[in-house]
C-alpha cells in the first residue's frame, strides 16, 4: 500500500548528527527528512582497557596491555611456537550442570624437543605478563592455583616488566618450585 504524499512516515536516525528527524514521502515517491542542524555527529568515547591498560595490537593479535605485547615479542625470539590466549579447562572447578571454568594465560609456548629419543614431543610452558604495579585479583589467584593442580607438569611462569626487562616473579617461582599451592 502506497502512503499519501502528505503523510509523515515517522522518525529516522540522522547520519550527520546522530539525532532523530521526521521523514516524509514526496509526491514523486522520494523520502525526505527535516533539515539537520549544525550539531556534529557524536563521537563514541573510547573505553579504557582492562585495569586501565592500553590495548595493543601485534601481528594482528589484540593484547590487553603493552606489557603482554612486549612479552609476546620476547617469546617469539625464544624459538618456540607461541599461542596467545589459549584456553585450558579447569576440571577441578567444574561441576555438572554448571558452565565450564577456564584459565587463559597470556601466552602458551610449545618448545619442540630435538632429542632423538623424544622426537616429536614438545615441552609446554604458560606465561603470564604483569606490569610493575599490577596486583593479582582473587579470581586470577584461584584459577592459577587450580591450573597448577590440574596440570602439574606444565609450568606457569609469571613475568614482571621492571626497567624495560622481564623478571620472573619471585612468588610465582616459589609456588612453582614448592608444588604446594
Amino acid at each position: 500500500m502506497v502512503l499519501p504524499a502528505y503523510r509523515p512516515l515517522g522518525m529516522a536516525r540522522c547520519s550527520k548528527c546522530g539525532g532523530s528527524h521526521r521523514v516524509q514521502r514526496t509526491p514523486d515517491g522520494r523520502f525526505i527528512a527535516e533539515a539537520c542542524g549544525t550539531k556534529p555527529a557524536p563521537v563514541a568515547a573510547k573505553s579504557p582497557g582492562k585495569y586501565r591498560a592500553t590495548p595493543t595490537h601485534v601481528d594482528g593479535i589484540r593484547f590487553a596491555s603493552k606489557t603482554e605485547a612486549a612479552l609476546y615479542e620476547y617469546a617469539k625470539t625464544c624459538g618456540a611456537v607461541v599461542v596467545p590466549h589459549a584456553r585450558w579447562p579447569l576440571n577441578c572447578l567444574t561441576s555438572p550442570g554448571f558452565p565450564a571454568v577456564w584459565f587463559t594465560p597470556d601466552l602458551t609456548l610449545f618448545f619442540p624437543v630435538t632429542n632423538t629419543t623424544a622426537l616429536g614431543h614438545v615441552v609446554v610452558e604458560c606465561w603470564e605478563a604483569k606490569g610493575a604495579k599490577a596486583c593479582e585479583s582473587r579470581d586470577y589467584a584461584l584459577r592459577a592455583r587450580a591450573f597448577r593442580r590440574t596440570y602439574p607438569s606444565i609450568p606457569l611462569r609469571v613475568f614482571r616488566k621492571v626497567g624495560g626487562e622481564f623478571i620472573e616473579d619471585a612468588a610465582a617461582l616459589a609456588a612453582r618450585n614448592n608444588k604446594e599451592v
